[in-house]
């Protein structure tokens, strides 16, 4: 028989680990989906990281930024700069 993919609710849960005294607590994303190869470089902002995505095995440059964010007009923008990243496509 086929496996069926894990639903939505499931990959939630696997993200989350007990702790002490039963409490749980979410996991990194980071740490979730990816496994880090190596620092490609920081900055003040924040650094990049040369990784490889769990779930499809391709390789990916993730920013990590030093400072969380506190507002949706910030995640906002923050989103934009992935999308715009990401319309970029592949560099040689």
């Amino acid at each position: 028989p086929f496996a069926r993919p894990p639903s939505k609710t499931s990959q939630i849960r696997n993200r989350l680990t007990l702790q002490g005294g039963g409490q749980i607590a979410p996991t990194s994303r980071f740490k979730a989906d990816f496994q880090d190869l190596t620092e490609l470089g920081s900055g003040s902002f924040g650094k990049v990281y040369k990784v490889v995505n769990r779930l499809d095995g391709c390789v990916y440059a993730v920013k990590k930024s030093h400072q969380p964010v506190r507002t949706a007009a910030e995640r906002a923008r923050r989103l934009q700069e992935v999308q715009a990243l990401a319309a970029m496509g592949a560099h040689a």
